[in-house]
C-alpha cells in the first residue's frame, strides 16, 4: 500500500483531495491489516500512528474543501455524523475559504448553490450522466477523470462554489514537477552551453518538458522495466 500511495502522491499531477483520498485509503487498509494479523500489530500501529501525525499537521480544511468540491466524491467519503461535515459544515467552510481567496464575504448564494451541488439539482441537475460518460471516456484511455473538466460541462459564471473548486483543484500537491524543471535545468546547462542566458535555458527547458508531456499523451515514450 505505501509504495502505491506513492506512486499516487509523487505523480507529476497529483490534486489535493488525492492526498486525502490516498490518505485515508491507507489508513483503513493497514487497519484492516491489523485487525487480520496480530503478529504485525507493533509494526502496523507505528505506520497508523505515523499517518495520524501528518494529518494533524496538515492544513485539513484544504483537503477536505478538495475533496468535497470533487464532483466525483463530494460528501461520499466523508462521515454525516461528524457536525463539521454536514451541509451546514461544508458551506461553513467554504464561506471560510471564500473569505480568505478574496477578502470578502460570500452571499448567501453559496449555500443555495452547495445544498444544490448535494442534491444534484440546478445546474447540477445533469451531473450523474456527465460523470458517467467522463469516467467511461477516462476508463478506455486508461486514465482517471480530471475534476475541472467536468467543471467545464457545467461552468456558469456567476458560480461561487466553481470558483473555490477551481482554486483548490488546481493546485498541485507536490514538487515533482519543480524537480523536473531543474534536472532539465541541469540537462541543458553544460560546461558546452555555459553562457546562456537564464531566459534561454528555461524556453529550451520548457520546450523539452512540453515535448516528453505529448510523447505521453501519444504513447510515444518508451516504457521502463520494473
Amino acid at each position: 500500500p505505501i509504495a502505491r500511495a506513492s506512486c499516487i502522491l509523487q505523480a507529476t499531477h497529483t490534486w489535493l483531495d488525492q492526498v486525502l483520498i490516498t490518505f485515508g485509503t491507507l489508513y483503513k487498509e493497514y487497519s484492516e491489516i491489523k485487525n487480520e494479523d496480530g503478529d504485525q500489530e507493533g509494526l502496523i500501529q507505528s505506520i497508523l500512528d505515523s499517518l495520524d501525525k501528518c494529518w494533524m499537521a496538515s492544513d485539513q480544511d484544504i483537503f477536505v474543501a478538495a475533496v468535497f468540491c470533487n464532483l466525483v466524491y463530494k460528501i461520499l467519503p466523508f462521515s454525516q455524523q461528524h457536525p463539521d461535515l454536514t451541509l451546514a459544515g461544508f458551506w461553513t467552510l467554504l464561506c471560510h475559504l471564500w473569505k480568505h481567496f478574496y477578502n470578502e464575504t460570500s452571499s448567501f448564494d453559496l449555500f443555495n448553490e452547495v445544498r444544490q451541488y448535494c442534491d444534484e439539482s440546478g445546474s447540477y441537475r445533469h451531473l450523474a450522466f456527465l460523470i458517467a460518460a467522463l469516467k467511461s471516456n477516462a476508463e478506455s484511455n486508461g486514465t482517471s477523470i480530471d475534476p475541472l473538466d467536468i467543471y467545464s460541462g457545467i461552468k456558469t459564471n456567476t458560480s461561487n462554489l466553481q470558483c473555490i473548486a477551481h482554486c483548490l483543484l488546481s493546485v498541485v500537491a507536490n514538487s515533482a514537477s519543480c524537480e523536473q524543471l531543474f534536472s532539465m535545468f541541469g540537462i541543458t546547462l553544460t560546461h558546452l552551453c555555459s553562457q546562456l542566458r537564464s531566459s534561454a535555458m528555461t524556453s529550451l527547458a520548457e520546450l523539452r518538458m512540453y515535448l516528453h508531456e505529448e510523447h505521453v499523451k501519444y504513447g510515444l515514450v518508451k516504457e521502463q522495466l520494473k
